[in-house]
């Protein structure tokens, strides 16, 4: 009874937020997020620049430029608002931006993608524009795989659209909406416990994961044992 009354409702929640990532409210899991946001990504490459272009620096040229304390694994061809540039990648964190018509640099110039997002938004305004340089409520990462810095942008839309731009790469690597914040504390926090103050204060969130894994255990096992002590009565051996 008390292994029922104490986990039980942490089971429920758990089970609950377990069938949201089946997606059957629709409503929760997109929202106008992903309309502007295709927008705005669209915005920040801009119109594909032809192939031709690159034969200003070849990529050999880029790669020269770079020189030898980056050991680059990859080479992309890419662009922010139609200027061409290659992407260096030597990890997923480890970048160099080569401009075809300028200097290699850790990353795009932040104040071109601010001004590219506030054109994109449009007829939406930016309602707060700010650097992201440690992990927190609505972007956050145990495994730390999610860039730092980061620029955060919010529109001042119906939903509050909020977006997360890596400069290195200039492309969005999280959004929300009104919608989806919802559906980030019922999915995310209730199953995986994506909890702030928990990835913050290691072990915290190790320890409190083990006790909900060992009590809905115990919970199980009882529950077992209890179903079998029912059915044994029910059904007596030689019956």
């Amino acid at each position: 009874m008390i292994l029922g009354l104490t986990f039980g409702p942490l089971a429920c929640t758990w089970a609950f937020s377990g069938m949201l990532s089946m997606d059957p409210f629709p409503q929760l899991q997109s929202g106008t997020s992903e309309v502007a946001g295709a927008r705005i990504e669209q915005a920040l490459r801009g119109a594909q620049p032809p192939l031709s272009t690159f034969a200003a620096k070849l990529p050999r040229e880029a790669l020269a430029e770079i020189g030898s304390g980056l050991r680059v694994k990859e080479l992309e061809l890419t662009s922010l608002a139609g200027e061409p540039a290659y992407l260096a990648s030597a990890m997923p964190d480890q970048t160099r931006v080569v401009p075809v018509y300028g200097a290699p640099a850790a990353e795009f110039d932040r104040q071109s993608i601010v001004a590219i997002l506030r054109e994109a938004a449009q007829p939406a305004a930016l309602a707060q524009v700010r650097v992201v340089t440690e992990y927190e409520a609505y972007y956050l990462d145990r495994h730390h795989r999610l860039p730092l810095p980061v620029i955060f942008v919010q529109l001042d839309d119906a939903g509050r659209s909020a977006y997360y731009v890596d400069p290195k790469t200039a492309r969005i690597v999280q959004s929300y909406d009104s919608a989806s914040r919802r559906n980030r504390w019922l999915y995310h926090g209730l199953h995986s416990i994506n909890l702030p103050w928990l990835y913050r204060h290691r072990p915290a969130w190790d320890i409190a994961v083990l006790t909900l894994l060992l009590g809905g255990a115990s919970l199980s096992f009882t529950s077992l044992l209890l179903a079998w002590r029912v059915l044994r009565r029910r059904f007596p051996k030689g019956a």
